[in-house]
């Protein structure tokens, strides 16, 4: 019997993994509940030191590892920093190249191979690291791609005190929709004010 319960528990750490590539771990918690309730639906004691015993044998033999609450198998880690890695950069370079379009998720799990749920996960981790900009729901921008639209805007500002929509297109060579939703953010960033139809300089260091 204790073979069959460590056979259960190493099975299901490695479908959580398989099912859920991007995460550490399964909560242990909640892994001990899927074997108490295939082996020991009745909640009887014996059976429970079994299950208990038989999961300390995996922990002692390395089999598995449990950090921060999360159960994993031992290579899990090392494994998913490798896969993440390559599919973040997968994701920068699609951002890169599709520039100056829009990004969207629909045409992105088609052209990555990649889930929604991965590219989501991933997206977060971009943005937080400032590495990929979100200037709204639609449209992302890669940190090169961001600075060197701000390069413009900076020199732009040198010259001149107003900014409209046209001025903005020219120095940038975008579509409008897209000038429109880069300077809503530059607004919401507190960079520039939207006076009408016409964008004036909030941050006075911003030339510097």
């Amino acid at each position: 019997m204790k073979k069959n319960i460590q056979n259960t528990f190493t099975n299901e750490v490695t479908n959580f993994h398989k099912n859920n590539p991007l995460l550490s771990g399964i909560n242990y918690l909640r892994l001990f509940a899927l074997i108490q309730q295939k082996f020991n639906p009745n909640q009887e004691f014996i059976i429970s030191q079994i299950i208990q015993q038989s999961f300390q044998e995996l922990m002692q033999q390395r089999h598995l590892i449990i950090e921060n609450e999360l159960c994993r198998n031992v290579d899990h880690l090392k494994k998913q920093e490798t896969q993440t890695d390559l599919k973040t950069e997968k994701i920068l370079d699609y951002i890169h190249n599709l520039y100056p379009l829009s990004f969207q998720l629909e045409p992105a799990v088609y052209s990555l191979s990649l889930s929604k749920r991965e590219i989501d996960m991933i997206m977060v981790k971009l943005i937080t690291e400032k590495k990929v900009i979100k200037i709204d729901n639609d449209y992302y921008l890669e940190n090169s791609q961001y600075e060197k639209i701000i390069s413009s805007l900076k020199k732009y500002f040198q010259t001149e005190k107003e900014l409209d929509i046209g001025s903005f297109k020219s120095i940038t060579g975008l579509s409008r929709r897209i000038a429109v939703a880069i300077l809503e953010y530059c607004d919401s960033q507190k960079i520039t004010l939207r006076i009408g139809d016409k964008r004036i300089l909030r941050k006075k260091d911003f030339i510097q």
